[in-house]
């Protein structure tokens, strides 16, 4: 079962485009967010392994996999310098949740 955000949680302040684009990382190597009409997916590696994303606060969504072996994870993105596009991202995991932290990942140059 996916863990839902908290009643509190912040809306969605940007558009959806804001997050996609290539990210890396030295340890899951590369993630590309795509929009996926109204919502975002991702393909992580070589071999594209499919994913989706869920908002979950602000500047916040859940990764998840149709594999329920994969936990999910919480990715929060970073916006700098007024760039429109997403910089990069940190993983985290859900508070009292199976989940795990993907770490950090930045935009491929």
């Amino acid at each position: 079962m996916c863990p839902s955000p908290r009643a509190d949680a912040k809306p969605l302040a940007r558009d959806l485009d804001a997050f996609t684009g290539l990210f890396v990382s030295s340890l899951y190597g590369s993630l590309a967010v795509i929009r996926n009409g109204k919502t975002l997916a991702v393909k992580i590696g070589a071999h594209d392994f499919p994913g989706r994303l869920t908002h979950w606060s602000a500047d916040s969504f859940l990764i998840t996999f149709e594999n329920p072996d994969i936990p999910p994870g919480l990715l929060t993105f970073a916006f700098k310098g007024g760039d429109p596009h997403a910089t990069g991202f940190d993983g985290s995991r859900v508070p009292n949740a199976f989940t795990t932290d993907y770490g950090h990942f930045d935009r491929a140059e």
